[in-house]
């Protein structure tokens, strides 16, 4: 089966690539044997129950009736979630006249996500 699987997504992508007008190449990867049931099963949201330490838990699952997040119950995720107390923050940075507004916030996200885990680190936009 896993062969039969891999075959076609071969023939697949052999035949999208002999497409010269093509906007993508496509290619094998290790994803190439699975089945659709296997890959549905890697996108989307399970919503699990509040763990013991108190934190919603979740895991990436295909969307079932009742998974959306406007459908989960509240017990599942807070009403709101405010960051406002982080340092990360409430920092100003001033990105001058480089345009890199992006890599700004990439790195204020990187700081932010580090201050929420316990660890004390800056990032450089650069």
């Amino acid at each position: 089966m896993r062969q039969a699987l891999y075959q076609k997504s071969l023939l697949s992508a052999q035949l999208h690539n002999r497409n010269p007008q093509r906007r993508w190449n496509a290619a094998i990867n290790h994803l190439s044997d699975r089945t659709d049931m296997e890959l549905s099963q890697l996108c989307g949201l399970r919503a699990m129950s509040v763990s013991k330490k108190g934190r919603a838990a979740g895991i990436v699952a295909p969307h079932g009736k009742g998974k959306f997040l406007g459908q989960i119950k509240a017990s599942v995720l807070p009403e709101t979630k405010s960051w406002e107390n982080l340092v990360a923050a409430s920092t100003e940075t001033n990105q001058q006249s480089c345009g890199s507004c992006w890599a700004l916030a990439i790195s204020t996200v990187l700081r932010a996500h580090a201050e929420i885990n316990g660890y004390n680190r800056t990032f450089s936009p650069q």
